[in-house]
């Protein structure tokens, strides 16, 4: 094989220096798509004789440098002794480059193994990067304007450390007050849910906002009175 960087074993060696498995398989990959290319290239069909293709002021279609090269070292290999000038015959080059593509294909069976082993290989622990832990802004202190700022200054949730029931009161003067002119009845709970977070920085059920919410306009509108919401956990 007269390509070194397609040498199985030079191949294995240079894998050896890299650590992450995309760079591995990155590197397999693009010597297999140069092998299929030089495959190809000397398996496509020739229409001048193959002495023609190591000539190097010719253009011919399907020519390759990978083949100029190894018709030339064919040549080389012919004529030892500098005063003999034979050239290897048709038939002898072509058996020579059917014997070269067998190698070349074996590289490819080579690296197509290396990759199944690597695909199925558990990823090792510095190849897993953590999931970037999630930051939430504390409320300081339960002023209506001052958490209106917070929502529309941070992308960051905030962290509501009371009941579900208090939140929805604050909402809803939040609401009475037109501080946030999107927040309505219908999309309050939503709100809540996509703003907020409880004490051990979990998501708000949906549902389970609805429901107290629903409970808490229900209890409003039954006594016209204001209501303990602290007991609608």
């Amino acid at each position: 094989m007269i390509i070194e960087e397609l040498n199985p074993h030079k191949i294995l060696f240079s894998l050896e220096r890299f650590t992450q498995k995309k760079d591995k398989l990155g590197y397999l990959f693009k010597m297999k798509k140069e092998l299929h290319r030089i495959i190809k290239c000397f398996e496509s069909s020739k229409t001048l004789p193959l002495k023609m293709y190591a000539v190097d002021n010719i253009q011919i279609e399907g020519n390759c440098a990978e083949l100029k090269t190894f018709i030339r070292d064919q040549i080389k290999l012919a004529n030892k002794n500098s005063w003999e000038k034979r050239i290897p015959d048709e038939g002898k080059l072509r058996t020579l480059i059917t014997k070269e593509v067998i190698q070349y294909k074996k590289v490819v069976i080579l690296i197509d193994g290396e990759i199944k082993l690597i695909e199925n290989r558990p990823a090792k622990k510095e190849d897993v990067k953590p999931e970037p832990k999630k930051k939430f802004i504390k409320i300081d202190k339960l002023d209506h304007v001052e958490i209106v700022n917070l929502l529309k200054e941070n992308k960051e949730k905030l962290l509501w450390e009371n009941s579900v029931g208090e939140l929805i009161e604050l909402v809803n003067n939040i609401m009475n007050e037109k501080l946030i002119t999107e927040l309505n009845e219908s999309n309050m709970p939503k709100f809540i849910s996509n703003k907020f977070v409880d004490s051990k920085e979990n998501d708000f059920s949906l549902k389970k906002v609805e429901k107290v919410y629903a409970m808490f306009l229900k209890t409003i509108w039954s006594t016209k009175t204001e209501i303990n919401t602290r007991y609608f956990q």
